[in-house]
Parts: structure tokens; C-alpha cells; sequence
């Protein structure tokens, strides 16, 4: 599992595809992080 945190418009950009653009703080297991980086959609 992995916990994204940061401001409100941050979490907005990153979930809507502006990962490299948004200022959010993931934490979690390195494996599990890695994934979501390379995750191309989110499903939203």
C-alpha cells in the first residue's frame, strides 16, 4: 500500500495524470512506490 499526502490541488494534479508537475509525498514499500511511478493511468 502506498500513502500519497500533500495539499488538495497537488493530490488533483498527481491522480489526474500530472505526476511529474505535482508536489506530493508518497510513502510506503520501495516495490509498491516503484509501481504506482509506473503506473500510466489511475483509473480516474
Amino acid at each position: 500500500m502506498v500513502t500519497a499526502s500533500g495539499e488538495p490541488g497537488e493530490l488533483t494534479m498527481y491522480l489526474y495524470g500530472r505526476q511529474d508537475a505535482a508536489k506530493v509525498a508518497l510513502d510506503g514499500e520501495p516495490q509498491a512506490i516503484e509501481r504506482l511511478r509506473e503506473t500510466k493511468r489511475l483509473g480516474i
